[in-house]
């Protein structure tokens, strides 16, 4: 079911058009697949816990909090990262709060919290949303770790992109295996695309499923 899943997501990936920085023309349509695999494969298993098996917090506190990152996590990230030490500056205001950042960025500003609407299914799909972005986010993070060391398996045509030391201790063949710092970077490069151009068609995949293998249609 997640390999359903999977296949279906990369599908709307390679079907939805591609950046310069990471093309099937710049990396060969073998190993742009590969990249678009690993990522999908990365998000549905990160994205499973937080989307899924998580408890949502109702309270005005949690509900300012996803709709606020959800404003930063489109337009600012790197401001993710204040958002709880804002909601405590504005305890008992947070809705002042979020209409200032929603003023800042100019995104529609939705109505003022109540328990009725927390309780909503519009909300628990936002908050859903929320949570398959902070995925990606966590994503994003393992990719860049600087410990990993990312090859290139298979020849011309079938390539494909491994964790060399993962490839190793599973006995993979060194044939047609290649190293180098570019792998990494290439396969960054994919993922921030991959992220930043489909932000949206990601998190509403999960967020309007009941189950991670639903997500697939």
């Amino acid at each position: 079911m997640l390999r359903r899943g999977v296949v279906t997501l990369s599908a709307l990936l390679l079907a939805a058009g591609v950046h310069a920085a990471c093309s099937k023309e710049e990396r060969g349509e073998d190993l742009y697949c590969s990249a678009c695999q690993m990522f999908i494969e990365s998000y549905m298993i990160t994205a499973n816990k937080p989307v899924f098996l998580t408890k949502r917090d109702k309270t005005a506190k949690g509900v300012y909090k996803q709709r606020i990152s959800a404003i930063y996590r489109e337009h600012n990230p790197d401001s993710l990262r204040v958002v709880d030490g804002m909601l405590k500056i504005y305890k008992g205001k947070e809705h002042l709060l979020y209409q200032k950042v929603c003023y800042k960025y100019n995104t529609a500003i939705e109505p003022a919290y109540s328990k009725e609407d927390a309780d909503s299914i519009e909300e628990e799909v936002a908050w859903k949303e929320a949570q398959a972005g902070k995925a990606l986010d966590e994503v994003m993070e393992k990719i860049k770790v600087k410990d990993a060391q990312w090859a290139i398996a298979g020849k011309e045509g079938n390539r494909r992109y491994v964790d060399f030391n993962k490839a190793m201790s599973s006995g993979d063949s060194m044939d047609n295996m290649s190293m180098g710092g570019n792998v990494g970077k290439e396969l960054e490069e994919c993922f921030s695309m991959f992220r930043t151009d489909h932000l949206k068609m990601l998190t509403s995949a999960l967020a309007n499923s009941a189950r991670l293998y639903d997500s697939g249609g």
